[in-house]
């Protein structure tokens, strides 16, 4: 519970080393590409919303109830197309602004420690990208797997009451995981970063509570995706830095 509390309240602390370090010129490019790209999947959703509840109430075989079944059907149709495509924008924003992010939680960490050779670096955009293409590829494959069974049990009466929390829960936990890998990449490999971030599970979930609050308003789309990182660099390098003393203390 104590990291669940501190990847919650790290949105602070961000603010404040932010602050400090006069960072927010990093905002300006990420935030504008998050507003772009959370305002084509809202254009998406609007103009695909009416087609799709005449296509479902044209398999209603009575003119009875049809205008109903057209209603629900856009409704149920916008209820799933909202839950598969926040994922997938969560992944397409971690890939797009990774030249951004990955520098300034750098930034961070060396506002932090002021160390630099505990980490191997990043030498270029495209090898940034890459490897936020296979973690993003690698982190939405988990995501699905346990979430897609979870929207098809919604259909039950009443079952949305326990299952929507759940997947609120689930899809935390994979965006916490996902800002990770922006401090876990000056250190780790694809296949190491994975392992590494199931000792940090509940940082994860804190963290991400935080940042799919934020993502329903465009304010929240704005600012979500560098202070979620910036708070997950603040609360790791923490962590990191302490295990490495506690380490080295022990090899003495």
């Amino acid at each position: 519970m104590k990291d669940l509390f501190a990847g919650f309240f790290s949105y602070f602390k961000a603010i404040k080393i932010i602050n400090q370090r006069r960072l927010w010129g990093y905002f300006l490019i990420p935030g504008v590409i998050s507003i772009i790209l959370f305002l084509v999947l809202i254009s998406v959703i609007w103009f695909t919303f009416d087609g799709m509840g005449d296509m479902i109430s044209s398999l209603w075989p009575w003119e009875r109830g049809k205008a109903i079944v057209d209603i629900t059907g856009g409704i149920i149709y916008v209820m799933l197309l909202l839950g598969l495509m926040a994922i997938l924008f969560r992944y397409i924003i971690m890939i797009a602004l990774g030249p951004f992010l990955s520098p300034m939680s750098e930034k961070i960490e060396y506002a932090m420690n002021g160390k630099r050779s505990n980490t191997k670096g990043v030498s270029s955009n495209v090898k940034i990208m890459w490897r936020g293409i296979r973690m993003a590829l690698l982190l939405m494959s988990f995501e699905l797997l346990f979430t897609l069974p979870l929207y098809i049990l919604l259909i039950i009466p009443g079952a949305a009451f326990f299952i929507t929390p759940l997947i609120f829960v689930i899809q935390s936990y994979y965006a916490g995981r996902g800002n990770m890998d922006f401090i876990f990449e000056r250190r780790f490999g694809v296949s190491e970063s994975l392992r590494t971030g199931r000792n940090y599970k509940w940082l994860a979930i804190g963290n991400g509570l935080v940042y799919m609050m934020m993502m329903v308003s465009i304010v929240g789309v704005f600012f979500a995706p560098i202070l979620s990182v910036a708070g997950m660099t603040v609360e790791l390098v923490n962590r990191m830095d302490a295990k490495e003393l506690a380490e080295g203390r022990n090899l003495l």
